[in-house]
């Protein structure tokens, strides 16, 4: 048998580092959110798997910059192919949280915020504190100038009604409906990790015949929301305002 003559050379350290580390930090942040929509595992633990993946795909980079320095460069692009996505989908979350404040809790009316009722609470909620966070209101004031009080002229049943429907049209999950104190109480899952945030609709008659419709959407889980609540109470307002005014 005729030895080879130009064996492969040997892959250096980062060479190997580059070709392990890309691969699976792709396949950890690909599965991450697979894992939480398919209820496989907790949406937390899901999202606690992001760290590890972006650990690995900074190595992989770091290990693919010195590939092109170095050489062989052809060996750094699988590497970095897998290694870039995960860093490129993080960077623009980091960019788009940078324009709000680090809060959970979001609400329409920051002197009397809606409160929720302890009696309509699911058993996950038992011993979770829903008061109002005060001093969130400054920064939902500033962040948010334009989350206010809508205020109609149209009956208060129709109102509620027309929330219920909005409510229902935007996939949250209904858990309480109370029309004498006219509140809405519901669930919200987000797309990706299906994390859960409480939602609160509040009509009240004012003096004058008006209606007050307030909202108030808070996170379950992190210090901040990226804007979420904010964009949820947004639309959920802009189509109320749409399904309440006149054909």
């Amino acid at each position: 048998m005729t030895p080879d003559r130009n064996p492969r050379p040997k892959p250096s350290r980062a060479e190997a580092l580059a070709r392990r580390s890309g691969p699976l930090a792709l396949s950890l942040f690909v599965a991450s959110p697979l894992l939480a929509m398919t209820g496989l595992v907790p949406p937390l633990v899901a999202f606690r798997l992001l760290a590890p993946a972006l650990l690995l795909a900074l190595l992989a980079l770091g290990a693919s910059i010195v590939l092109l320095v170095r050489g062989p460069r052809r060996r750094a692009l699988m590497p970095l192919a897998t290694a870039v996505p995960p860093l490129l989908v993080v960077a623009g979350f980091l960019v788009h949280g940078a324009g709000h404040p680090l809060i959970n809790d979001v609400t329409t009316d920051t002197a009397d915020p809606p409160a929720f009722d302890a009696s309509h609470l699911p058993p996950e909620l038992a011993d979770a504190d829903l008061t109002w966070p005060e001093p969130f209101t400054a920064q939902v004031r500033a962040a948010y100038p334009q989350l206010e009080t809508f205020v109609t002229d149209r009956p208060a049943p129709e109102v509620l009604a027309a929330a219920e429907a909005t409510a229902r049209a935007m996939d949250l999950d209904i858990r309480h409906v109370d029309p004498a104190a006219g509140r809405i109480e519901a669930t919200a899952r987000s797309a990706l990790f299906h994390f859960r945030d409480d939602v609160l609709v509040r009509v009240r008659p004012r003096t004058g015949g008006a209606v007050a419709v307030d909202l108030r959407s808070r996170s379950r889980v992190g210090k901040g929301d990226l804007g979420a609540n904010a964009a949820r109470i947004q639309t959920f307002l802009e189509r109320l305002r749409q399904r309440l005014s006149p054909r």
